[in-house]
């Protein structure tokens, strides 16, 4: 293919040179983007998933809650929202 271009082996590196830059920047530019919807998502999820396993802690009754560790709540509710 590159045999079909009639210029000479210099302008061709080149050529192909500058393509790997362009490709290289739309890879970075690519990260960043993803590295930024993720930490986006992150901030909008995070607060929810944390007031939704509150609520599933308070909604135990204290027979059920004093059977389990302080961490050991936050693991059942992960698991089953209807354990007790």
């Amino acid at each position: 293919m590159l045999a079909a271009l009639p210029l000479p082996e210099g302008y061709v590196f080149i050529g192909l040179l500058g393509v790997a830059v362009v490709l290289q920047t739309m890879l970075a530019l690519s990260n960043y983007a993803n590295k930024v919807s993720a930490a986006y998502l992150s901030a909008r999820a995070q607060p929810q998933v944390t007031g939704r396993v509150f609520e599933q802690i308070m909604s135990f009754s204290f027979a059920c809650a004093s059977h389990y560790k302080v961490g050991g709540l936050s693991d059942v509710c992960n698991i089953s929202s209807k354990h007790c």
